[in-house]
């Protein structure tokens, strides 16, 4: 019968946990050799997983099992009848906790990355973009040649009353032993912040001197992809006077292109390329000026052109809108596993429920009430959830520690700073608790239909 198969179940339960955890284990170590592979790095984490939900069961009875003596002082007889029911049945009610754990620490993993991933974006942003006022010229689709001003551009830009100083970038595209590569032509003038320096070779302070005298900065991803040294290294690039070595002062932050990035000053760039162009600049206001009124001088001088003014706050949103917008569909995706798991643990509760019939028959005529039969649904489903939900917080934050330091950097070769949101554990805690709640509300709504008696004859 159904009693006999479940006692065989909970006797393998320790075994199959110690393969859970075994399994695990395999996808850690794969992880760890696995250095820049994404297949093998996948692997492991679908084996962390699935080692962890193995053992989900196993803690399901541990859980109910502490769980009985504190249900029953607290509701009495219906608690500890409800959380002995989830361990009897622990074939169904450990398949669908395993299911629902997984799917909400996949929305944690997930939600965690996506907000460390912004988190360092919105501080990068702060980093690079210290001008009050941008202008640049909207490229066209599909060209790859960087759009260029007019020459006439800064003279009229400097003349706007208010603007302080200001400071021209220029991007370009250039052959070099690694292949083509982007660079980043910036103004000789204000030094980059050391903040966005992951690597120096020597004193941050003294970094930005060595680029004024001819060396490079790389971004991360670039370093990471070609595996350029962290002391020592050089990058020959294919200048207008033939080729030449420049060597690389240090790794800097970069989020504006996973293929990377290559930055120099301008005074290198004018001496090796007879590129004069500018590609965009940044206006500082002097004190006292208004931005707002600085920024409606500067599209009144450029009217007619095809010049774009931002101030600093509104280009800082538009890049934080298109970020939002880029992982729209992952918060989709986080919904539909969540539904998933809701069918899962729905169809469990169904086939308990069923099986159940004769068992809560004879309990109505016992002197089980309506109310106390919903009572008892909701405890056995509530502890169900709240199960689960205590096993997806430390597997939803591992997975997060995972895509953020391993899969992440192994395929865009970006570092991100893991952000710990409590609101995000919280919410997800209670979405595992209310999908396992609602879960139950058709399969006890199902049995009110049944006749008695006939549940009472049922075998």
């Amino acid at each position: 019968g159904r009693s006999v198969y479940e006692t065989r179940v909970r006797k393998i339960l320790p075994w199959v946990g110690l393969a859970g955890a075994g399994l695990a284990a395999l996808g850690a170590v794969s992880l760890l050799v696995s250095e820049r592979s994404l297949a093998l790095s996948f692997g492991g984490l679908f084996a962390i997983v699935l080692g962890l939900a193995l053992a989900a069961p196993l803690a399901t009875v541990a859980a109910t099992t502490l769980a009985a003596p504190v249900g029953g002082a607290l509701v009495g007889t219906l608690g500890r009848l409800g959380a002995r029911t989830v361990a009897r049945s622990v074939s169904r009610t450990g398949v669908a906790i395993a299911a629902l754990a997984v799917a909400v620490s996949v929305t944690i993993g997930v939600g965690l990355m996506i907000a460390s991933f912004r988190s360092t974006v919105e501080n990068w942003l702060d980093l690079s973009l210290r001008a009050d006022v941008f202008l640049s010229v909207p490229a066209v689709g599909g060209t790859r040649a960087a759009p260029i001003l007019s020459p006439d551009v800064l003279p009229r830009v400097s003349a706007v009353p208010g603007v302080a100083d200001v400071e021209t970038f220029r991007t370009a595209r250039v052959s070099s032993a690694l292949g083509e590569v982007r660079l980043a032509v910036a103004d000789p003038r204000r030094p980059r912040s050391v903040d966005l320096y992951r690597f120096a070779e020597g004193d941050p302070e003294e970094v930005w001197g060595k680029v004024t005298d001819g060396a490079v900065l790389v971004s991360e991803p670039l370093a990471f992809r070609h595996r350029l040294p962290s002391s020592g290294g050089t990058l020959e690039l294919l200048t207008d006077r033939g080729p030449r070595s420049f060597p690389v002062a240090g790794t800097f932050y970069d989020y504006s292109t996973e293929r990377g990035l290559v930055l120099l000053s301008r005074n290198v760039y004018e001496e090796y390329w007879d590129d004069r162009a500018i590609s965009s600049l940044g206006v500082y206001v002097e004190p006292g000026h208004s931005v707002e009124q600085v920024v409606r001088d500067l599209r009144e001088s450029l009217a007619g052109t095809m010049v774009q003014v931002a101030p600093h706050h509104a280009l800082r949103a538009r890049a934080l809108q298109v970020f939002d917008r880029t992982f729209a569909v992952t918060q989709a995706l986080r919904l539909l596993a969540v539904v998933v798991a809701f069918i899962g643990v729905w169809s469990a509760l169904l086939a308990l429920q069923v099986e159940r019939t004769r068992e809560l028959a004879t309990l109505e005529v016992l002197g089980l009430g309506e109310g106390q039969k919903w009572a008892l649904a909701f405890l056995e489903t509530g502890l169900m959830g709240g199960v689960a939900g205590l096993l997806s917080l430390p597997l939803g934050w591992l997975l997060a520690a995972i895509l953020v330091h391993v899969i992440n950097v192994r395929s865009f070769g970006w570092t991100m700073h893991l952000e710990a949101d409590p609101w995000l554990f919280a919410q997800a805690f209670a979405v595992s608790v209310a999908a396992a709640l609602l879960a139950a509300v058709y399969p006890v709504a199902r049995l009110r239909r049944r006749s008695l008696a006939a549940a009472l004859r049922a075998e």
